[in-house]
């Protein structure tokens, strides 16, 4: 099912949303011009995906772009039940803008 998911569900998605995924990852590079590293929760707190979306589109924000994993944690949303989540970092020039 993450195939389908990851091959098909999220570049429509892009296609479609475009918009609210254009502002999560303009929130998530301010972040991260702010902060050693970010993760989807830091940008959901300003940037929520629109209501009734399957909330794994918030990974669509860090699948492209200047970005590099650099740990995981456990998120801090209840409703998440302490699932793990990934940490980004921007890669060194990769916020200029």
């Amino acid at each position: 099912m993450s195939d389908l998911f990851e091959e098909q569900i999220l570049p429509r998605y892009e296609q479609h949303r475009g918009d609210w995924l254009a502002e999560a990852r303009r929130v998530a590079l301010e972040l991260g011009r702010q902060r050693e590293r970010v993760c989807v929760d830091d940008v959901r707190r300003i940037c929520p995906p629109p209501a009734g979306q399957d909330p794994r589109v918030m990974g669509a924000i860090f699948r492209s772009g200047p970005w590099q994993k650099v740990g995981m944690s456990n998120s801090q949303r209840r409703i998440c039940h302490n699932r793990p989540i990934s940490w980004f970092s921007l890669v060194e020039g990769g916020g200029e803008a």
